[in-house]
């Protein structure tokens, strides 16, 4: 009875310290792991040597029979293949002990061993299995304890009616509770009574089928009573039957991301309501020239419906004449950010209007695009070229003013310099124009001086320039032409003017009894680039020469 009584006491110092340690190992660490080792192996140590004592000094086999016992308990609480060791190692020992102590049947040692063995080895085995896999299990929830609790975000745990169960200490920071404070309640309780409605449909919906959700935005109550926008995410946990215990899941705070995103969206709206209200054409394309997004005004300057413009190409509205001059200001866009240019689009009917662009290039990191404004500059440029045109032609004939004759002039004369050519000059003046204007009043003298400017264009070349010179004075600058090119011109000029005043008066447009020495006499000069002779000095030359034939005129009629 007293053996029995030291084989119990023997288990009892194994198990309880070995139970109190495996609840502690996965807190304490690996230092009482490594305690465990050692009372376990000093212990089997204690009875190894009381077995061989009982065997070999007292001769006994009552102490033998209870203590092989204990290698099965030790081998149970300890694990894997040190609990298999012990028990094949004690059923080995008791052969042995017989061996050397001839004390009792050898069958029933052998039989004794042999349980020893076949009961001890799966105890072993079981016991360390599940023993190691209640550690790992603990060890994981230790790990993931360490994590949430060392996370930006908050990580919580509800059950299957979404009441919390866990709470990391970050709650502390997203809504102003403790841990403790948000365990036992309800994340609904958490929010607005709307917000719950909504989230608490959501909740129940997924909960039923037990599946994971993420991204859920919802508003939640701060401890002071203000909102705080939080995005979830949860994961169901599942019992070993596949039943829904619960979610776990992550919160985040998005309040500063919302806001950010509601003022873009209404800088969106503003911008918007600029671009539809604006009489600027605007329009986005991508590099390659695709249209991704334009305005209604954009849309009317063209005649195309918003739908038809998204993916055309913008050199699909480009006329021809402008598409290579677009193409470069599009490559100084890209090369140093933005340009401004003029241009013109054709329209869906067929018709050209001139657009002033300005470009502007986008580079984000994963796009870049144009950003173009475009303005209707059609009636614009039609009004600049009249005034262009009225600063350089004269208003009653057509023909280009005095003006226009200083500018060019001296371009005209430096080609002529360059490549030698001679250039011409025709002088020419209406035969009394004054008398005319007294006689018969200003619109007929208006009618013979473009009558004049008419008949000189039918005249000369192209090429050749007609210019207003003074008030009834002409000058026509023919390039490349020598005097008796020019004389040649004068006389066909002649004719036809002669032929003109006959048909007006014969259509009644003149007054019959115009007097027949309306006229225009004209004098020829010619500029030459090999000599030293100036323009104004042949512009001199050509004046005297249309006086000599006035004169001459005059000396006729007195001799008539």
């Amino acid at each position: 009875m007293q053996l029995r009584r030291i084989g119990a006491w023997l288990v009892a110092i194994v198990a309880i310290p070995q139970w109190a340690m495996r609840q502690m190992a996965p807190e304490c660490g690996k230092r009482l792991e490594l305690a465990r080792l050692i009372a376990v192996s000093a212990l089997w140590a204690v009875c190894l040597l009381l077995t061989l004592y009982f065997h070999f000094v007292l001769r006994t086999e009552v102490v033998v029979t209870h203590l092989y016992y204990l290698p099965i308990i030790l081998a149970a609480i300890w694990w894997g293949r040190c609990g298999i060791l012990v028990a094949v190692s004690s059923g080995a020992f008791l052969l042995l002990s017989h061996h050397f102590a001839s004390s009792g049947p050898l069958a029933d040692d052998i039989v004794r061993s042999g349980m020893l063995v076949v009961v001890g080895v799966p105890v072993a085995w079981l016991g360390g299995a599940a023993a190691q896999g209640t550690r790992e299990a603990r060890e994981s929830e230790r790990r993931f304890r360490a994590l949430a609790e060392s996370t930006s975000d908050w990580i919580w745990e509800v059950d299957q009616d979404g009441i919390y169960t866990y709470s990391s200490p970050t709650v502390k920071d997203l809504l102003g509770y403790k841990p403790e404070e948000v365990i036992g309640k309800a994340f609904f309780d958490l929010m607005p009574p709307d917000e719950a409605e909504r989230v608490g449909r959501f909740f129940a919906n997924i909960a039923e089928s037990a599946e994971p959700f993420a991204a859920l935005e919802n508003t939640n109550i701060h401890k002071d009573g203000r909102e705080v926008m939080i995005e979830t995410s949860g994961v169901p946990i599942l019992d070993a039957a596949g039943e829904l215990l619960g979610y776990r899941g992550i919160d985040r705070d998005i309040t500063e991301r919302k806001r950010a995103e509601e003022a873009l969206q209404e800088a969106h709206k503003r911008n918007d309501a600029i671009l539809s209200t604006s009489m600027d054409g605007f329009y986005t394309t991508h590099p390659d020239g695709n249209i991704f997004d334009c305005n209604a005004a954009f849309c009317e300057m063209v005649g195309y419906s918003g739908d038809e413009l998204l993916g055309m190409k913008i050199t699909a509205l480009e006329t021809v004449e402008c598409y290579e001059e677009t193409a470069q200001h599009i490559q100084q866009v890209i090369e140093k950010g933005s340009d401004r240019f003029e241009t013109a689009h054709r329209r869906k009917d067929g018709t050209i209007i001139d657009l002033e662009v300005s470009v502007t290039l986008v580079e984000l990191p994963e796009d870049s695009f144009f950003v173009c404004f475009a303005r209707d500059i059609t009636e614009t440029k039609m009004l600049w070229d009249e005034l262009s045109h009225q600063l350089v032609r004269d208003a009653l004939t057509g023909v280009y003013n005095r003006r226009y004759f200083n500018e060019t002039i001296i371009q005209e004369i430096s080609r002529a310099d360059r490549y030698g050519h001679h250039v011409s000059f025709i002088m020419g003046d209406i035969d009394n124009l004054k008398a005319i204007n007294d006689r018969y009043g200003h619109l007929v003298g208006d009618q013979i001086l473009q009558g004049v400017a008419e008949v000189l264009q039918k005249s000369v070349r192209a090429a050749d320039v007609i210019i207003r010179y003074g008030g009834d004075e002409f000058l026509v600058v023919m390039p490349e032409t020598r005097t008796e090119q020019a004389h040649a011109a004068l006389a066909r000029f002649q004719h036809a003017f002669a032929d003109w005043l006959a048909q007006r008066t014969k259509d009644g447009a003149l007054p019959s009894d115009l007097p027949a020495d309306v006229g225009f006499s004209m004098g020829v000069a010619c500029y030459q680039p090999d000599t030293d002779v100036a323009v104004e000095e042949v512009l001199a030359q050509a004046d005297a020469a249309m006086y000599r034939v006035k004169q001459a005129k005059r000396a006729r009629r007195a001799i008539a």
